[in-house]
């Protein structure tokens, strides 16, 4: 069975200037895999692919496991606080 993993990656907006305070930004997702590093790979993955369409440079990430009472559902906004 898949664990949920807290997947944080550090981005900038390079169409922004460095000293404005939204340059830097991070993006925070819950990653269904089998280990830290299937969801480390996952995460980088689709940060990348989202980095491809925009402004936005991937800058590095990290991953730790998630620990919450409520079940993830894949697809859906965690409701976690």
């Amino acid at each position: 069975m898949q664990e949920p993993f807290e997947y944080l990656a550090w981005l900038a907006n390079n169409e922004l200037p460095p000293d404005d305070e939204d340059h830097e930004w991070c993006a925070v997702i819950i990653v269904l895999a089998d280990t830290i590093d299937e969801a480390q790979s996952r995460g980088d993955e689709l940060i990348r692919g989202f980095c491809e369409d925009s402004f936005d440079v991937f800058l590095r990430s990290s991953v730790e496991p998630h620990i919450c009472s409520l079940t993830p559902t894949t697809g859906q906004k965690h409701p976690c606080p």
